[in-house]
């Protein structure tokens, strides 16, 4: 998606895609062409993402170098966040609101990869205050594609984890892992990890097939028993989840012989009272979800089952919660840095 905020209005195309396909990229020149020579403007700002490596990244900085235009980038979950709070016009409350962005990746600003993080957003600031606790990111894009990395990375002293490689492949990872200097919190490994230690996907086909599953499994689960399991145990410490000791009481249940469909949804519940605990120890009543892991039908179900009636929710409705917000995140995110009073139909 691009965006553009033109006497302070803004506009937003049609969701654009994969820039990383070369008939996106130039789908994505031919619509900024066709947007600027309707709105016949020349922009002061580029608003980009972080990560140095993103095909919009990259086409912002030349267009920047070309034109001599100043190119600001913006933290993909601060952009995230942003979006939801433009679209609900929460900029400008009185009250603290909790952010919880869960995606599968976005480029830190610590140089780590992010994906489970938490936000509080008052007074204009936007401060991160938690996250999943940081696991070992391996293989590059491999890991996403293949669900069995995200649990070897997050147990791999598990032999439930271990058993789905050879053992070549087990010296080679085990290597990766024992060196990485690069850290994850993303929640959407954290899905594709579970969904590999109850075998329901190994190596996806296709964009998030094992969260998918995972959420069909859950909602299984609920639907024949009509109710909310029990959590498993977690710890916080600072906000930031280990989520290494949920795994681990997944794994006991797995060896218990414990319903698959069950784990899944007490998975589910012990993320939507991960969020209720934040809040509470925080003494937030307002709380603001985006990213792509909010697609999934059982934790918004869960939080509203859970939280509905003490808190006040937000979610995205005008926009999806995946990455089509991002171009909007961003321009909120701007415009609310730098005091640009927008008018949002």
């Amino acid at each position: 998606c691009m965006g553009f905020i033109h006497e302070k209005k803004v506009y937003l195309s049609q969701y654009l895609g994969d820039l990383s396909h070369a008939d996106t990229e130039q789908h994505f020149l031919d619509t900024r062409r066709a947007l600027k020579r309707l709105l016949q403007f020349r922009p002061k700002v580029l608003l980009a993402d972080l990560h140095p490596g993103y095909v919009s990244t990259r086409l912002a900085r030349n267009w920047g170098e070309e034109n001599n235009i100043e190119v600001a980038c913006i933290q993909h979950h601060r952009a995230h966040f942003a979006a939801i709070l433009g679209e609900h016009r929460l900029f400008d409350s009185e009250d603290p609101i909790l952010g919880f962005i869960w995606d599968g990746t976005g480029f830190g600003e610590d140089g780590n990869i992010w994906g489970g993080e938490g936000f509080l957003y008052h007074k204009s600031g936007m401060k991160r205050i938690g996250h999943v606790a940081y696991f070992p990111s391996i293989a590059g894009d491999k890991m996403a594609r293949e669900p069995r990395l995200a649990a070897l990375a997050l147990l791999p002293n598990e032999p439930l984890c271990l058993d789905k490689f050879s053992p070549i492949e087990q010296q080679i990872y085990l290597k990766l892992i024992e060196r990485s200097t690069l850290k994850t919190s993303s929640m959407g490994r954290v899905f594709d990890a579970v969904a590999s230690l109850l075998e329901i996907c190994e190596v996806q086909r296709y964009e998030g097939e094992a969260a998918l599953k995972l959420e069909a499994m859950a909602r299984s689960f609920l639907k024949r028993t009509g109710s909310f399991p029990r959590p498993y145990p977690f710890t916080l410490l600072h906000a930031h989840l280990a989520i290494q000791q949920i795994l681990t009481g997944i794994v006991q249940d797995i060896r218990a012989g414990e319903d698959k469909e069950l784990i899944a949804a007490k998975f589910h519940m012990t993320l939507v009272l991960y969020i209720r605990e934040v809040a509470d120890r925080l003494g937030v009543r307002k709380i603001a979800c985006s990213g792509g892991v909010f697609q999934n039908s059982i934790l918004v179900d869960g939080l509203h089952h859970v939280l509905g009636q003490a808190y006040q929710l937000y979610f995205h409705s005008a926009l999806s919660p995946n990455d089509e917000n991002i171009a909007f995140g961003q321009l909120m995110y701007y415009a609310q840095q730098n005091s640009i009073q927008l008018s949002i139909a």
